[in-house]
């Protein structure tokens, strides 16, 4: 679209211009320059076109202020870095649009930058003219490539071979224009505007005639290798333009301003797609498929004039290679249309055709189409949700109503449904044509079984990426109950709870072998990562904790921890620790303890709770454990002491040193017995230390 409107844009430019043969118009492509180092290939017609050639993302990276030329598919330039103390050097492929590079040398050579460059077709080098020193110069001949090479054009003089060196003091010896014509002459034109016939091998010069033009700084000369005409591109005090030069008489006639009065290097004539009086490009390409069939037609117009714009008659053949198959040729006449051409393929997808006409005088442009046949990919399923209750396990999604980048043919939709447990995975249903799938699933008496489903979306023979569901965990947890998070499968036992869904939620980090929330400069964070499912009784002080720690100490996180009979954020009414400090850099244990009066099944949540625009929350090591309230004991049987619990109080008898530490690390007593030591508590777990060992205990 952006090329469009350039191209738009360009030709409201008035031209003065010769008109061309069977009102063509002259095209020309170069390097138009703002600067040394700020450029761009252009392809420019003497009707006012303009259009860019190289990347549009680089769009004044390309100066050819050191030579540019053409050949084969190749445009090769050098640009002018570093003052003149270096050069950059590309190498274009000019099949691709826009043109990509083959080759680029940021650090060449300066001995390779020229007034400009010729190639030579048949010794496969590029002609340049180069400063040596003050008004000297040299002949090089360039090699292309990763790094440029140039060698210098010598002569025998006696029996030595030197380096021919031309003195340009006199404009008339400055090489302006080199072009290379069909059948491999070298011309030159200089600064002084004189033609000449050049010698490649020695230099010598054979004027031809004086053009009336004299340069004021670098342009560049081509031949039209198709017509042997010479085309020259100046710049001086009356403005920058294009000459067709007569190689008889040097006579220049102006064939059209080159635009914005830039500066233009490095020119070549592009050979025309096709001869004159051969066919124009066959029109209105397209393909008929009715629905998702694979068999249909290829149909296109026959234009009623010749690619010279002449109107014509008479009969014409088109050939016609569809894929990989082989080429179809019929005879049909100028100005048919809706020409059909029945074909088949053998799956969905896209195809490529290319078409050209022919006549006596030779071939129109090959004409290519690259089209989507057949059923279109469809877009993935979206919004898995599964749920358990009454022994049942549902999931369901929301339909697919769309294929991918609207190509192909959407049918009936139907979907495939994989339940995934265990490590394995396995297909439960096929053909499926709602967006719901139930089965009956045994919740195991002992340990946890998880389950997640995926669902593929199938438009005929096309399918969509597989989605996966979040995954959802049955049975209850054994305690103590140890999460590491060492594997990816770790984190999926837990349900992650986001409360905005557009925000950031919990992710699992695979480099840490931890779960993190990152930062959000939008949202706050309210976010869950909850445990299975746990049987909690009566009688025993459940203790949770959990390693935490902050990305940046500037924007601290805040981290909470709660329970609940319900794995979602609203059911999770218990707090266990307030949202209330914020969490240092250093990884940090937090934990909590609780009861409950009666039986219930439960679910551990950690709370990541911070205000917007902080940083990231990384969590790890999940630990939860019950202890009866009754637990009474020695500290070992080889220690001195031995504790135990008495109407709410730790006794210790013996002689040592000891200390009672609660579970989140706080040393709550500490000093030596002697005899019988009591020592006054609030309920909860506690560690007692004597003589390097420990011995963990509960005080109602």
């Amino acid at each position: 679209m952006n090329r469009l409107i350039r191209t738009a844009i360009a030709a409201t430019v008035a031209f003065t211009a010769v008109a061309a043969a069977h009102g063509r118009p002259v095209t020309v492509r170069g390097n138009l320059m703002t600067s040394d180092t700020s450029g761009a290939v252009y392809e420019i017609t003497s009707d006012g076109g303009k259009t860019l050639l190289t990347n549009p993302a680089y769009a004044s990276s390309y100066a050819a202020s050191g030579g540019g030329t053409y050949n084969e598919g190749r445009y090769y330039m050098s640009k002018i870095w570093m003052s003149g103390y270096s050069a950059q050097t590309y190498v274009f492929d000019t099949g691709s649009d826009p043109w990509t590079t083959v080759t680029v040398d940021g650090d060449g050579s300066n001995t390779i930058l020229s007034s400009d460059y010729a190639y030579d077709r048949e010794a496969d080098v590029i002609y340049g003219f180069h400063k040596q020193s003050g008004t000297r110069y040299v002949i090089g001949k360039i090699t292309p490539g990763s790094t440029w090479s140039r060698k210098l054009v010598q002569v025998k003089k006696g029996p030595d071979m030197v380096d021919v060196t031309i003195d340009c003091a006199d404009p008339d010896n400055r090489w302006h224009g080199l072009a290379f014509d069909p059948s491999g002459q070298l011309w030159v034109i200089t600064f002084g505007g004189l033609l000449n016939k050049v010698d490649k091998e020695t230099g010598a010069m054979t004027p031809v005639g004086d053009t009336g033009i004299k340069p004021d700084v670098n342009g560049s000369a081509a031949f039209d290798m198709r017509t042997g005409k010479l085309y020259w591109a100046v710049k001086n005090s009356s403005g920058s333009h294009i000459y067709e030069v007569d190689t008889a008489t040097a006579a220049a006639t102006k064939v059209m301003d080159v635009p914005d009065n830039t500066q233009m290097t490095g020119i070549y004539i592009p050979e025309p797609a096709a001869e004159d009086g051969a066919p124009a490009s066959p029109a209105n390409i397209r393909y008929s498929f009715e629905n998702g069939s694979l068999s249909g037609s290829l149909l296109f117009d026959i234009p009623a004039f010749t690619f010279d714009d002449t109107p014509a008659t008479g009969s014409v053949n088109y050939h016609v290679t569809i894929g990989d198959g082989e080429a179809v040729s019929e005879s049909a006449s100028f100005g048919d249309t809706g020409i059909s051409v029945p074909f088949s393929v053998a799956a969905s997808g896209t195809v490529e055709t290319k078409i050209y006409l022919e006549n006596n005088v030779g071939r129109s442009p090959v004409a290519t189409l690259e089209g989507y046949v057949g059923y279109g990919i469809p877009e993935n399923p979206s919004g898995l949700a599964v749920s358990f209750a009454d022994g049942m396990m549902r999931l369901t999604w929301n339909p697919v109503e769309a294929v991918r980048d609207n190509e192909g043919y959407l049918g009936d939709v139907k979907y495939s449904v994989a339940r995934i447990s265990g490590g394995t995975s396995e297909t439960v249903a096929d053909n499926v044509s709602g967006t719901s799938f139930e089965e009956e699933i045994e919740e195991p008496e002992s340990g946890l079984a998880s389950y997640t489903y995926s669902v593929t979306a199938v438009n005929g023979d096309m399918m969509s990426e597989t989605v996966t569901s979040p995954s959802l965990t049955l049975g209850t947890l054994a305690l103590p109950y140890e999460n590491g998070f060492d594997t990816v499968d770790d984190f999926r036992t837990m349900t992650c709870v986001n409360v905005e869904p557009k925000s950031k939620t919990w992710v699992y980090n695979t480099t840490g072998k931890n779960v993190t929330i990152g930062y959000d400069r939008e949202y706050t964070k309210d976010d869950w990562l909850i445990t299975p499912p746990i049987q909690f009784v009566p009688n025993y002080i459940y203790t949770v904790s959990v390693n935490a720690k902050s990305q940046s100490a500037s924007y601290k996180e805040r981290i909470g921890l709660a329970w609940g009979n319900e794995p979602a954020a609203e059911g999770m009414t218990n707090v266990i620790i307030y949202p209330e400090e914020e969490v240092p850099t250093q990884a940090t244990d937090y934990s909590g303890s609780f009861q409950v009066e009666e039986p219930v099944r439960g679910y551990v949540g950690i709370h990541a709770c911070s205000g917007v625009d902080k940083s990231t929350l990384t969590v790890d090591d999940l630990r939860i454990e019950g202890v009866p309230l009754t637990t009474v004991g020695s500290v070992t049987e080889e220690s001195a002491l031995t504790v135990s619990v008495v109407s709410g109080y730790i006794v210790m008898s013996g002689c040592g040193n000891a200390y009672v530490a609660a579970t989140d690390g706080r040393i709550v007593w500490k000093g030596e017995i002697y005899g019988e030591t009591r020592i006054g508590v609030a309920p909860g777990i506690y560690i007692v230390s004597a003589g390097g060992l420990s011995s963990k205990l509960a005080v109602r």
